[in-house]
């Protein structure tokens, strides 16, 4: 009897692993480790920076309450958001987003284009999923987020 359960129990975890459940709360999380650029394959803009250098990096807050932004087209400013941004290593998925509030970091660039990264609740937000990083604080403090007086 004991033997089973034990046989129903597995082949009830294997199937809830089959049918595309994810990963089940109890197992650890897979670690990613990938540089930020590399997690999301923006490789030829990191190798490219300098060549095609921004005009301008932003920062913006949004809530339900409405859009902050603070907005420098510093060459240093640029370049120590762009050095943030390098260092910044995706850690592990931790799962959907759950909040209204992005902060979000992007690149204007002469000819009208832009790169933007966002962020939530201090993790990476892509395609409504959240990813733990290390290195946020270093983003933050390269053009702090608009909440921060300057």
């Amino acid at each position: 009897m004991r033997t089973r359960r034990l046989a129903l129990f597995l082949a009830a975890l294997l199937a809830l692993s089959l049918a595309g459940c994810g990963r089940l709360p109890f197992l650890p999380k897979e670690r990613i480790d990938q540089p930020l650029f590399v997690f999301l394959g923006e490789e030829a803009f990191a190798e490219g920076f300098e060549a095609n250098f921004p005009v301008e990096v932003a920062v913006s807050y949004t809530s339900v309450a409405g859009e902050e932004r603070r907005v420098s087209s510093d060459p240093q400013v640029i370049r120590d958001v762009f050095n943030a941004l390098k260092e910044i290593v995706v850690l592990s998925e931790e799962g959907p987003a759950h909040t209204d509030d992005y902060l979000d970091y992007s690149f204007s660039f002469a000819d009208g284009g832009g790169l933007g990264f966002s962020f939530q609740s201090g993790m990476l937000h892509r395609m409504e999923t959240l990813y733990a990083l290390s290195g946020m604080a270093e983003l933050e403090n390269a053009l702090p987020p608009p909440w921060v007086l300057p």
